[in-house]
């Protein structure tokens, strides 16, 4: 099964041009280079030979890049799944809007209609959006940010929990 890490890891590939290495890889998703591998044999084990490593790191092929995007893709066709992306990424830092668009697969007039949806959304949390030039972050108190993570994290355990009953 693939996860968000998963993902991470796949999307980082497919953005690069050239091979990868572990290491590299490692130390741009913040975990070690077992890690690395791990994840690699996990994707490779749901999609066959979709990653290939080389002595100069790690690649996806063009044709198979289409593959992945589609997949990729479908998870963040719905507006909520976009916005909950976003937050949770303009939360922790400063974010370029070219790059939400690069991760997301989607157009930039896509994301400036979901970054207002979100500036009214944060309002609730007397946080505000702020702009500087392509970047965007969160201002606000620390405890208001913190609730409104919390806020996004209980519905996500609520649509991921699943009831023994329908097992």
């Amino acid at each position: 099964m693939i996860n968000k890490k998963h993902e991470k890891l796949i999307k980082i590939l497919i953005n690069s041009n050239i091979e990868l290495k572990a290491k590299n890889l490692a130390f741009k998703m913040g975990v070690s280079i077992r890690t690395i591998k791990n994840y690699i044999y996990d994707i490779n084990i749901v999609y066959p030979n979709h990653i290939n490593s080389s002595n100069k790191g790690y690649f996806i092929e063009e044709e198979r890049k289409e593959i992945f995007k589609e997949k990729i893709i479908s998870n963040y066709s719905r507006i909520d799944d976009r916005i909950v992306y976003i937050l949770k990424e303009v939360i922790k830092k400063k974010i370029n809007i070219n790059t939400l668009c690069n991760d997301l697969y989607v157009s930039l007039s896509t994301i400036r209609n979901d970054l207002k949806k979100i500036e009214n959304e944060i309002k609730k949390y007397d946080l505000k959006l702020m702009y500087i030039n392509d970047f965007i972050f969160i201002e606000g108190f620390e405890k208001n940010k913190r609730q409104m993570m919390s806020t996004i994290l209980y519905k996500e355990s609520i649509e991921n929990y699943i009831n023994i009953d329908s097992i």
